[in-house]
């Protein structure tokens, strides 16, 4: 967002004071979240009650968040009592109105704002270093993963990453994969299943089960989730992972552990389309059927080779498959 631009209207013809003034607005989406400040607008002197017109809000874009408001806040340094200057860098920011989503400007004729309102309260704070994976839960709360584990934000405050919300997990973890109310976290040894209904407030994390036996990932891009179940490539083989800790090697119908390693697994990414699991290889490609029950015995037709050798691969928001390859897509 830009910063507005702030005029102050035919001044009163009063022997008040003027007060220094900056302007700032940020936008809400239907859900009542509202974004960060704009950058502050120029500062003007005003005075109580003086009309200041404030333009410049944006009217259009950010179609993604779901805009439907505009906060418009000012500075205001408090009551003055005569005893010395103003100083509007030591001000609060204060609410003087709201606006629809599409109004470009906005004036302020606002008297002591900061006697009727509670200032903004902006105590944030970056995420944790090298977050990665980041995906959004339910109450609005963000995680991810960083080399210390699996770290969650507060619910409805993306700017707070409290260390109590840190869930140490082992064995190096390479990938995070979420499904409904489920998260699963593929690594170097035993993975572990997240459950994300669980609540963290007063320190108290999700329930983690980890597998029996050690799947370590050795494709980030071969993960994907579907009907809940994880799907990932290592050296003995395609594993499923369901929400409760079940794991198996699911390609063993078709290929042993030292075929399946002499495909390089480790070059290989893959999407789902259709309730089928593309795999795609440096020098091989799969297109093996789902069924609902990701651990019943296969039949040898799921699955069946492709001669294409697409780069990369991309399943859009309308259920489009999508490769791309060295001359196009």
């Amino acid at each position: 967002t830009g910063e507005p631009t702030a005029t102050v209207l035919t001044p009163q013809d009063i022997e008040w004071t003027t007060d220094p003034r900056l302007y700032a607005y940020r936008l809400i989406n239907r859900y009542g979240h509202g974004g960060l400040l704009s950058p502050a607008s120029n500062e003007v002197d005003a005075r109580r009650g003086d009309g200041v017109l404030v333009a410049g809000i944006p009217t259009s874009g950010f179609d993604e968040y779901c805009i439907t408001s505009v906060e418009i806040y000012r500075t205001d340094s408090g009551l003055d009592f005569g005893l010395g200057d103003k100083q509007v860098n030591d001000s609060g920011w204060y609410k003087v109105g709201e606006i629809p989503f599409g109004v470009a400007t906005f004036v302020d004729a606002s008297m002591d704002v900061d006697v009727e309102h509670t200032p903004l309260e902006q105590d944030f704070a970056p995420p944790p270093d090298g977050l990665f994976d980041i995906a959004y839960g339910r109450e609005s709360q963000l995680f991810g993963l960083t080399e210390h584990g699996m770290w969650f934000s507060e619910k409805n405050n993306y700017h707070a990453w409290p260390d109590k919300f840190l869930l140490k997990v082992h064995d190096g973890h390479k990938k995070l994969s979420v499904g409904r109310g489920v998260a699963y976290i593929l690594n170097d040894g035993c993975p572990a299943v997240v459950d994300l209904t669980y609540d963290t407030e007063a320190g108290a994390l999700h329930r983690v089960i980890e597998t029996q036996y050690p799947h370590p990932i050795v494709s980030r891009s071969s993960a994907v989730v579907y009907g809940n179940i994880c799907y990932f490539a290592t050296r003995r083989g395609l594993v499923a992972l369901s929400p409760n800790g079940e794991a198996s090697v699911i390609s063993q119908a078709w290929y042993t552990a030292d075929q399946w390693e002499n495909l390089e697994p480790w070059t290989m990414h893959a999407n789902v389309h259709d309730g089928y699991y593309y795999g795609f290889f440096k020098n091989h490609a799969i297109r093996l059927r789902l069924s609902d029950n990701a651990f019943a015995r296969p039949d040898k037709a799921d699955l069946t080779t492709l001669s294409m050798r697409p780069v990369a691969s991309y399943r859009s928001d309308d259920n489009k498959l999508y490769l791309a390859f060295a001359d196009g897509i």
